[in-house]
């Protein structure tokens, strides 16, 4: 089996799992919004979670997303906001550097053809 036959049998799983992660944060997110709670005052006792939504909400909480108050936790919106225009730069940036990379190799592959 090449590397090539591995990278297709593995690209289906990596974005499932991708997209399970999405999912979680985005519910996680949202319901902390739809409960309201957005600060200390109005904190509430984390939803209970699978094995992605617990290592979502200690991933959103090391990057300040969402803080921990007790027993209690809620979203911080500036931050929330920050993180996704950060996350959004990310994304596109790759996307551009894997366009980059496909059209060098296109560019390479045609070189040695007459």
């Amino acid at each position: 089996m090449q590397n090539v036959d591995i990278l297709r049998l593995l690209t289906p799983l990596l974005l499932a799992v991708a997209m399970a992660v999405v999912t979680v944060r985005r519910r996680l997110v949202r319901n902390l919004l739809k409960t309201g709670a957005t600060s200390a005052a109005t904190a509430v006792p984390p939803p209970p979670l699978g094995p992605i939504g617990s290592w979502q909400l200690g991933h959103l909480a090391s990057r300040g997303v969402i803080r921990r108050v007790g027993d209690r936790v809620y979203l911080d919106e500036e931050r929330f906001a920050t993180d996704q225009r950060a996350r959004r730069r990310r994304a596109l940036l790759s996307a551009a550097l894997a366009l980059a990379v496909v059209a060098a190799f296109m560019m390479l592959s045609r070189l040695g053809r007459p």
